[in-house]
């Protein structure tokens, strides 16, 4: 692939390795994209679980006014799980509709106790009040017997803050496709992606792992599965294999505007930019300065020369 790119058949012809390429390039532009949000995401993260370690001649006295805020703004964000409430739009004498409107109401209260929504939700308004975006996805989880379906479930899932992409627009409307990141094993890979599994590249390590042999057990693969809302098609790539997609699925929720996600949520939003912005940064002089007052009444509170009075009259003290 060379030259300009004006359209995505620039991106790669119809070959599986071309629409492979095509997909790792999409991400990467992505990457690019919210590069720089990232970053400040990451270091907001950082400050809130305190993760620089301090010296031993490090005296400076700290107040994280920003777990202190966020603490506060959690609670009052989310505190449990919602009730469900399923009802008809127009109540007039419809039996059979007010009978639905009851199966799906205690059908959608069977699920939400069926697994973690509660523990779900917390992480996505967390990622809100410190990343500045939350994000959840919703699964379907067929059981098999043989070929044969047995059980359906539909599960609502978490999606880590730096494990997300889209394609880079102003609002959601506008969104093409959307992207999940997952980190896979070798045994993930066969059960997901059969034969093809087998032949992925484990390329993925932690940042605080040298890639030596004893470290080779936290080797992954960094597998992407992008919801095309173009062709309606769903493609899993990861850099560790190039000969092509790892799968490809039509449209297999069959949902109305296709994304099996709701679009995500923003603590500071605004209309000409998708880019989240951590709210921790629009306070933070005023925090910084804070903490620079604390240092001080601590530097002078210790530089203090302990003085006293008394009766000379009493010899006992």
């Amino acid at each position: 692939m060379s030259g300009q790119v004006e359209t995505v058949k620039d991106l790669g012809g119809s070959k599986p390795a071309d629409v492979a390429q095509r997909w790792l390039k999409e991400i990467d532009l992505s990457d690019q994209h919210e590069k720089g949000w990232r970053e400040r995401a990451q270091k907001v993260i950082d400050l809130y679980r305190c993760e620089k370690e301090k010296s031993e001649n490090d005296t400076q006295q700290r107040f994280n006014i920003l777990y202190a805020n966020t603490e506060v703004l959690k609670g009052a964000l989310y505190s449990q799980a919602p009730a469900p409430d399923c009802r008809r739009r127009f109540l007039d004498k419809d039996p059979v509709g007010r009978f639905g409107a009851q199966v799906l109401q205690r059908g959608l209260s069977y699920s939400l106790d069926a697994y973690d929504f509660h523990g779900m939700m917390k992480a996505c308004v967390e990622d809100m009040a410190l990343p500045g975006r939350g994000m959840a996805r919703v699964k379907y989880v067929p059981t098999f017997s043989g070929e044969e379906v047995v059980y359906e479930e539909v599960q609502c899932e978490y999606v880590e803050w730096d494990m997300f992409r889209y394609s880079p627009a102003k609002r959601w409307g506008k969104v093409r496709w959307v992207a999940f990141g997952e980190l896979l094993t070798r045994d993930d890979l066969v059960e997901q992606f059969k034969d093809v599994g087998g032949k992925v590249n484990l390329d993925w390590m932690p940042k605080d792992k040298a890639d030596t042999e004893e470290n080779q057990l936290f080797k992954r693969a960094l597998v992407w599965t992008i919801w095309n809302k173009t062709d309606r098609k769903v493609y899993c790539v990861c850099t560790g294999y190039k000969d092509g997609p790892l799968s490809v699925t039509p449209d297999p929720l069959r949902l109305e505007k296709f994304f099996p996600c709701p679009p995500p949520i923003y603590d500071i939003s605004t209309t000409g930019s998708m880019i989240p912005i951590p709210e921790y940064l629009i306070y933070q002089d005023l925090a910084m300065q804070l903490e620079e007052l604390s240092t001080r009444i601590a530097v002078l509170t210790d530089a203090l020369r302990r003085r006293g009075v008394y009766d000379s009259s009493i010899p006992e003290l």
